[in-house]
């Protein structure tokens, strides 16, 4: 996304922090390297959306680069674009919900 919007890049990382703040913070305490396997996944979400929705990257193109099938792709970036909505209606939202 970054890279598809870099006057944005500071908003944009802010939002990726709180949401890795807020990620973290629901998490099981015994699980083993938490934080570096949420941030992979939190910017490759992050990337998959941005570079197909913002950067005019062909969501097939993406899914060729990455060695996944389209429609496995397809259906991550709908689980992506779902739960950005989520979260971003909840921090919109004035009673968080």
């Amino acid at each position: 996304m970054i890279r598809a919007c870099p006057r944005k890049r500071a908003d944009l990382e802010a939002e990726m922090l709180a949401g890795l703040l807020e990620a973290v913070r629901v998490l099981p305490a015994d699980e083993d390297r938490v934080a570096g396997r949420l941030l992979r996944w939190a910017l490759s979400e992050a990337e998959l959306v941005g570079e197909t929705r913002l950067g005019g990257v062909a969501l097939r193109e993406l899914a060729q680069r990455w060695g996944v099938s389209y429609e496995a792709l397809k259906k991550r970036r709908q689980r992506a674009e779902a739960r950005l909505v989520a979260w971003l209606r909840a921090r919109v939202s004035p009673n968080g919900g």
